[in-house]
C-alpha cells in the first residue's frame, strides 16, 4: 500500500506542476479564442498592435471581458519583452547601447498612455499599475546625448570640413532631445560659421485655379528653415549680414486634389487542412494491413473558406511645380528643376465571414481593421506642402553640392 501511495503522490505532484506551468498557455488559448479581433495580431506577437485594437474596442464598451482579459495579456506581454531586452542592454554595459534603452523606455511610457485613456475601472481589471519613468528618461536621454556628443567631437577634431558636417547631424540631434545641452550651440555655431552656405528663397503661387482659402493661407506660409542642414540654411529675409550666395525662386504651379474613394473588393480564400485519419482500403474496400496486421493510417483532409469584404480608402493631394536656382552675384541660373510633393491617403480594411484559418497572411494582416475617417483637405496640404517643401530642398542641397565652390576640401 506505501508503494502504491508514493506513486499515486509523484503523479498528484508531477500534474500539478504540468497545470502550474500550463496556466499561461491556457489563459492564451481561451484569450484567443474569445477574442477574434486580435487573436491573430497577438498569436504573432505584435502585442502593441494589439493593444490599439483593443483600447478603441473598450473605449467604447469598457466592461467587455473578453477583451479586458485580451488586452491584460498583450499589455503584460509588450511590457515584459521591454523590459528584457533593456535589461540585457544595461547588462552589456556599451554606451553605444544607451539611444535603444532611451527608446524602449519612451515605448514603454507611450504605451502606458493609451492605458490611461481608459476608464478607471478598465484599468482596475486589467490590473494597471502607473510606472513613473520621468527619472529613467531623464537617466536614459542623458547618456544618449553623452554618446552622441562623444560622436560628433570625434568627427569635429579629425580637423575635416565633411566631418564637421556631419558632427553638425549629431549635435542637432542632441540639441533637439536635450537643449543646452554642454557647448552644442556654440560648437553648432562654430560649425555654421565656417561651413554654412546661405540660401534665400522666394516663393510665389501661380495655380491659377480657385483653392479653399486655408489651403491658399498655408502656401503663403511654406516654410523651409527646418530643412537646415550644417552646410546649407534657408533663409527667407535678406539680412545684410549674411553672406548670400544663392536664390532659389520656387513656383507653384499645379495642385490636383484626388477626392475621397472607397473601393470595395469581395473574394474567398480557402485552405485544406488535415482532419483527422482513415485507413487504407485496397481495391475491394478491404482494409491494407502492414507487417505486423495493423490498419494503415493515411491523413484525412477537409477544405475550410472565409469569405472576404476588403475596403480600400484613396485620397490625394499633389501639389507641383518648379525651383530655380540663381547665383547672387553673377545672376546665373545654375538648376532649374521641376518638383513636386504628395500627400497620400491609402487605407485597407476587412470584414470576414467563415473560418479565420483559411486567410493568407497577407489577409491575416487585416484582422481587426477596420475604415477609418478620410483626413480633411487642409490636413492633406500641409502633408503634401511639407513633402513639397522638403523635396525643394533636397533638390537646391543636391544642385549646390554639384557647383565645384560649393564641394567640400579636406584639409
Amino acid at each position: 500500500m506505501s508503494v502504491i501511495k508514493s506513486i499515486s503522490q509523484f503523479f498528484n505532484s508531477s500534474l500539478k506542476i504540468i497545470f502550474m506551468k500550463a496556466i499561461p498557455i491556457i489563459m492564451l488559448v481561451i484569450i484567443l479564442a474569445s477574442c477574434s479581433t486580435s487573436v491573430q495580431l497577438i498569436n504573432k506577437g505584435k502585442y502593441d498592435q494589439a493593444i490599439d485594437v483593443l483600447v478603441s474596442d473598450l473605449i467604447k464598451d469598457s466592461l467587455n471581458k473578453k477583451n479586458i482579459e485580451a488586452l491584460d495579456f498583450a499589455f503584460g506581454e509588450a511590457t515584459k519583452a521591454d523590459y528584457q531586452k533593456i535589461a540585457d542592454l544595461k547588462k552589456a554595459r556599451k554606451p553605444e547601447a544607451w539611444p535603444e534603452v532611451f527608446n524602449l523606455y519612451n515605448q514603454l511610457n507611450a504605451r502606458q498612455k493609451k492605458i490611461e485613456t481608459l476608464s478607471l475601472t478598465t484599468q482596475y481589471a486589467i490590473h494597471y499599475n502607473a510606472v513613473d519613468y520621468t527619472d529613467l528618461l531623464s537617466e536614459s536621454r542623458g547618456n544618449t546625448c553623452a554618446f552622441i556628443y562623444s560622436k560628433a567631437m570625434k568627427l569635429i577634431n579629425s580637423g575635416n570640413n565633411a566631418d564637421a558636417q556631419r558632427a553638425g547631424f549629431y549635435l542637432l540631434e542632441i540639441d533637439s532631445l536635450l537643449p543646452g545641452y554642454k557647448d552644442v550651440n556654440k560648437l553648432l555655431a562654430d560649425i555654421k560659421s565656417d561651413t554654412t552656405v546661405f540660401v534665400l528663397y522666394n516663393i510665389t503661387n501661380q495655380f491659377q485655379n480657385y483653392l479653399p482659402t486655408a489651403i491658399e493661407s498655408q502656401i503663403k506660409k511654406l516654410e523651409f528653415a527646418k530643412f537646415n542642414t550644417p552646410k546649407y540654411e534657408f533663409v527667407s529675409g535678406k539680412a545684410s549680414y549674411l553672406k548670400i550666395k544663392y536664390v532659389a525662386e520656387i513656383e507653384i504651379i499645379d495642385i490636383k486634389i484626388a477626392p475621397e474613394k472607397t473601393e470595395p473588393t469581395y473574394y474567398t480564400e480557402t485552405a485544406t487542412i488535415q482532419d483527422g485519419i482513415a485507413f487504407k482500403l485496397d481495391a475491394g474496400g478491404n482494409f491494407i494491413r502492414d507487417s505486423l496486421g495493423n490498419k494503415m493510417e493515411v491523413p484525412k483532409f477537409k477544405t475550410i473558406a472565409c469569405y472576404v469584404t476588403e475596403s480600400e480608402q484613396k485620397k490625394s493631394i499633389l501639389m507641383g511645380g518648379t525651383v530655380i536656382i540663381r547665383e547672387i552675384e553673377t545672376g546665373k541660373i545654375v538648376a532649374n528643376r521641376v518638383v513636386a510633393g504628395e500627400a497620400k491617403f491609402d487605407h485597407k480594411s476587412a470584414k470576414f465571414k467563415g473560418d479565420i484559418n483559411a486567410l493568407s497572411p497577407e489577409t491575416m494582416d487585416l484582422l481587426g481593421s477596420k475604415e477609418l475617417e478620410f483626413p480633411s483637405d487642409f490636413a492633406m496640404i500641409l502633408n503634401a506642402s511639407d513633402k513639397f517643401c522638403k523635396n525643394v530642398a533636397d533638390v537646391v542641397i543636391e544642385e549646390l553640392e554639384k557647383l565645384p565652390s560649393n564641394l567640400t576640401k579636406k584639409e
